[in-house]
């Protein structure tokens, strides 16, 4: 399992090298684990990077999990309402 750690920010200012480390995780081909504990900080570029990357694994047949999702990033995709559709695309645990 490829296991990403995202860091207090997922934003615009964080998201090329977010993008980097995603799509080396897919071209990998594994199981994919989102540790998402330390995240503070979400903006809209994250969580759209968040949803591309979980809607790519899913075309490429991957799971994604996000272990120990923090507060702030549960509270971002809830007030832009992308719960349901990330909920759809990304186990938590």
């Amino acid at each position: 399992m490829k296991n990403i750690v995202l860091q207090d920010a997922v934003d615009i200012g964080t998201c090329d090298n977010l993008h980097e480390h995603m799509l080396q995780a897919l071209l990998e081909g594994d199981e994919i684990s989102l540790q998402a504990d330390q995240v503070k900080k979400v903006d809209t570029a994250g969580l759209q990077l968040l949803l591309v990357f979980a809607q790519a694994a899913k075309l490429r047949g991957l799971n994604v999990e996000f272990h120990s999702a923090s507060s702030a990033l549960r509270s971002a995709t809830e007030r832009i309402g992308l719960s349901d559709t990330l909920n759809s695309l990304i186990t938590y645990k």
